[in-house]
């Protein structure tokens, strides 16, 4: 009993120190001026202020072209259009919506259908400071030629409430992770 009690505290010691090296290593907020520009810059939707930043950044000319991966399907692309403030110009030129993705892979995989059929080799991809670990390791697997520069929107300030949401992303990292390299062990046998 002993023993297993150990292995118990020993594991979640560990848990424990990864999750403060997850929080203490999480990509500052995007500042634009300090931004190399890429080809195209890619959103992920699902927290506030995403869509918002990689509008600004494509104002900016960040980027030539801006997708925004995991609209609601019956989303109209008026009503996407009118949240961004986007003028009907930058809307028809350069902006695509991607209906596809439903979670963080479903992302990657929009993302990188659409970087490939544009043939683009470096991206901007914007969203929340705490999801940007687990969308790289999801980026890395389907675009591993293509050079991503994160671009962290910060979400609020920390509080109890968003300290679950924290280790919640920090489980779901972990579990990317082993995914990820559990694929990449399975495809070079």
């Amino acid at each position: 009993m002993k023993a297993v009690l150990r292995l118990c505290l020993i594991l979640l010691l560990l848990w424990s120190g990864g999750l403060l090296w997850f929080c203490l290593s999480l990509p500052p907020a995007g500042k634009i001026q300090n931004l190399a520009p890429a080809e195209a810059i890619a959103v992920l939707t699902g927290g506030p202020g995403r869509l918002a930043a990689a509008y600004e950044l494509l104002e900016q000319n960040k980027g030539e072209r801006l997708l925004i991966s995991g609209v609601y399907e019956r989303t109209s692309l008026e009503r996407v259009y009118n949240l961004l403030g986007s003028s009907d110009e930058l809307s028809a030129c350069c902006i695509d919506v991607g209906r596809e993705a439903k979670n963080t892979e479903g992302n990657a995989a929009e993302i990188a259908h659409w970087a490939i059929e544009h043939g683009y080799k470096s991206l901007i991809v914007v969203t929340a400071r705490t999801h940007m670990p687990r969308t790289q390791i999801e980026l890395q697997r389907f675009l591993p030629d293509v050079g991503i520069t994160p671009y962290a929107v910060q979400t609020g300030r920390f509080t109890l409430s968003n300290s679950r949401r924290l280790t919640y992303e920090y489980s779901k990292y972990w579990i990317s992770l082993m995914r990820a390299r559990l694929l990449k062990n399975i495809s070079a046998t």
